[in-house]
């Protein structure tokens, strides 16, 4: 080492950097002095080790306090690059679990909402029911006529009183069904179309979710659009003394205005500077739509398609927004 070259072993590993010597008239190609070479993400950086004084060659101690520093100053830079990246990808990774626990909120909420309405809906089920406990009697459709049901030999076809008292006493809605053949037709309800009119003579379809319940002699529980309107519902199937299923008992309770205030506040609520929160139904349509998003077929998509718990990207403009999936219950 009598020129004064700085000696290190063939390879050296500071902090993940690694670092290697290199003669003096090499690096760069232009310095006969001390030197050293390191290569960090790809790029190679030489430093020159020269004296801060005039005219005077450093000694081995000197230029291995410069060498080190030249190699701290290696080290510092890789590990603040390290370290910006990373806070980037913390704080990305905070902002989708924050999203993640806004998602969970709102789906947890609509559901505390919509089991307090089945749980209310029940309850008024079992008021309804117990106004049939003497039972019901079902004369079947004859000559292209409907079938009469009967309470205590009254015929209830046409006759509003019972679904009305029940309606202004509870403020629910209620409607009995017959039977005829596979199918079920309201005789009387409290239930009115858009018109105003009520929607007597009209079937309960067999795609309904909880026909195929009711045919066996089960119950249902659950929500339903009924002539524009949204609903929770009950329909208790009505036995003979044989066993058959002559009649459906249908409570419903109204909650159209009630949800629509809900989500017109939904609507309204921010996350940051644009983060919105989003209801998108099992039947693929958006209760409350997303802010800022313009093709809502790509959105729904992505969504229908993202696991629960985890996120997706869609575009809106020149701006990326990253949404979290949380699944609702019924």
């Amino acid at each position: 080492m009598a020129d004064g070259t700085l000696a290190l072993p063939p390879t050296s590993v500071v902090s993940g950097v690694q670092v290697q010597p290199t003669p003096g008239d090499n690096c760069f190609g232009a310095f006969p002095r001390p030197s050293v070479y390191a290569r960090i993400a790809g790029e190679d950086i030489c430093f020159v080790l020269e004296s801060m004084m005039l005219g005077i060659r450093l000694g081995i101690a000197g230029q291995l306090g410069v060498a080190l520093s030249a190699i701290l100053a290696v080290v510092i830079t890789g590990s603040s690059l390290f370290a910006l990246r990373s806070l980037v990808q913390s704080t990305e990774q905070a902002h989708r679990q924050h999203l993640a626990s806004e998602a969970q909120l709102l789906a947890d909420q609509l559901a505390t909402f919509h089991g307090t309405l089945k749980t209310s809906t029940q309850r008024l089920a079992t008021l309804f029911e117990r106004r049939f406990e003497s039972g019901l009697t079902l004369d079947p459709a004859t000559g292209g006529n409907e079938p009469s049901l009967y309470l205590d030999g009254e015929r209830l076809n046409g006759n509003f009183v019972l679904v009305d008292e029940f309606t202004n006493l509870t403020g629910g809605a209620a409607t009995i069904f017959a039977r005829a053949g596979d199918d079920f037709v309201r005789v009387t309800t409290s239930v009115k179309k858009q018109d105003g009119a009520r929607a007597i003579g009209t079937l309960l379809e067999r795609k309904h979710p909880g026909y195929s319940r009711l045919i066996e002699g089960q119950s249902y529980v659950g929500r339903a659009t009924l002539f524009g309107r949204e609903y929770m519902n009950q329909y208790t199937p009505v036995r003979d003394t044989a066993g058959k299923v002559i009649a459906v008992l249908y409570v419903g309770f109204d909650y159209t205005d009630t949800q629509r205030e809900q989500f017109d506040g939904l609507s309204a609520f921010r996350i940051g500077n644009g983060g919105s929160l989003a209801v998108l139904d099992d039947a693929g349509q958006w209760l409350v739509k997303p802010a800022g998003a313009t093709d809502l077929d790509a959105v729904t998509r992505a969504a229908e398609h993202t696991n629960a718990g985890e996120g997706f990207e869609w575009a809106h403009g020149n701006e990326t927004f990253v949404s979290m999936v949380a699944p609702g219950r019924s």
